[in-house]
């Protein structure tokens, strides 16, 4: 009995929540028979059941809007004076001398890239919109 009643409370559940009802009228579940002790008849009213039409359109005429969104910005490029190297040595008298290891230059130093929040002007064109969610 508690199996039965438990499906007929699931298949009651299911049936309101069900999106494809007929559009009047009841829905009716019959439980058991007459010659087995009797039978439950549940009578569901169905909610106002939405049939898409052209009231679910609202025609959006085309308009300039703002968009923000974030930009990658590369890093610059620049050039960055790099000192000469030496390194002292010592004579077989003991006085020091500095030998030339690495002369100095210019080396291209790239920054690191750089996000950036625009904001631009785009023009959208006009359109149909739905107003409802069933569509």
């Amino acid at each position: 009995m508690i199996a039965k009643t438990a499906t007929m409370l699931t298949v009651l559940a299911f049936a309101a929540v069900s999106p494809t009802l007929p559009a009047q009228g009841f829905l009716h579940f019959m439980f058991g028979s007459e010659n087995q002790g009797g039978f439950l008849q549940f009578a569901v009213p169905n909610a106002s059941v939405h049939c898409c039409d052209s009231s679910c359109r609202r025609y959006e005429a085309g308009h300039w809007t703002y968009v923000t969104e974030q930009v990658r910005i590369p890093g610059a490029c620049r050039k960055v004076w790099v000192a000469p190297v030496y390194r002292t040595e010592w004579t077989w008298c003991g006085n020091p001398v500095q030998i030339l290891v690495c002369a100095g230059h210019f080396q291209k130093v790239r920054d690191p890239d750089r996000c950036q929040t625009v904001r631009r002007r785009v023009w959208q064109p006009a359109r149909w919109i739905q107003t409802c969610n069933d569509c």
